[in-house]
Parts: structure tokens; sequence; C-alpha cells
């Protein structure tokens, strides 16, 4: 199985657990989940993020739910780790992560989710945790650029 595929079966049985629930669950050494607050432009809609270590690096997997329906169709998502919190980061990020942007093809049906985003933080998970940052989940430049979703990365 590809490393891809062990991220994909440890993200679905996270969730089918309900090991995802909180910001309080720590999960194992290896693997930590947090959830993600849908912004004010995107009431209703959940999401859920786990993430890992990856030699220097930190794997993250995002699940949400959808976006709004005013987002141009195929969706284009965009994801930047920020210093801070969700309820106080600056205005500039201290990581786009935008190599690839996620669009509508990671979708179940390709337009409305839910979407998965797999993403690499450059940073080893140690220095995430023991640090304060929030990772944000924003629409294209097309769509306002506007932050969907958010998660507290502890």
């Amino acid at each position: 199985m590809t490393m891809n595929g062990r991220w994909a079966v440890a993200f679905a049985v996270a969730l089918t657990c309900g090991c995802a629930a909180t910001n309080d669950n720590r999960g194992s050494d290896d693997m930590v989940t947090f959830t993600l607050q849908a912004g004010p432009r995107n009431l209703g809609e959940t999401g859920k993020a786990l993430m890992g270590p990856r030699g220097d690096k930190t794997v993250v997997m995002l699940n949400i739910s959808g976006v709004p329906p005013w987002v141009v169709r195929p969706v284009q998502l965009y994801t930047f780790v920020y210093a801070g919190s969700c309820a106080a980061h600056g205005t500039t990020p201290a990581y786009a992560l935008n190599e690839i942007v996620s669009a509508g093809l990671l979708s179940n049906n390709g337009m409305s989710g839910p979407f998965t985003l797999e993403k690499t933080v450059p940073l080893p998970m140690n220095t995430i945790r023991s640090g304060n940052y929030a990772i944000v989940v924003r629409t294209s430049p097309a769509d306002q650029n506007v932050d969907i979703y958010c998660g507290d990365m502890k």
C-alpha cells in the first residue's frame, strides 16, 4: 500500500471511531486529530484533520464537508498555515501549502464535497504542536479569498 493509501486508511479509521471529535484529542505519538471550524460564510459545514510526522515535515489530511454554494465550480481551495490561532492570527501566512491547488477533482462528486485534501507542512510535527499554529482553507482569488475553514493545530 502506498504512503497516500496508508494515510487515507488511517484518516478513515480516525473519523469512523470518532477520534477526531474535539481539539482535546491528542491521538497517538504518530498522529493527532483536530477539528476544523467553518467560517462565517460557510456555516453549517464541518471539517476534521489528521496530522502526522513524515521525516522533518508534517503531513495533514483535511476532510471538509463542503463549500459555500457561491464558490465557482470546479472548486479550487487554497491552504495556509499561520502563526497564532484561529481566534488570533496574523495577516501573512507562515506557510502557503499550494504546490498543488486542491480542486473539485478531490471530492466524491467533483462539485460540492465532501473534499479530502493532503498537505505537507515544512515543519516537524513536534514544532507545530509545541508552537501556536492554525491551518486555514480559503476559496480561490476568483471567489474573493474567503476563509471557509480554520483549525488550531494542537
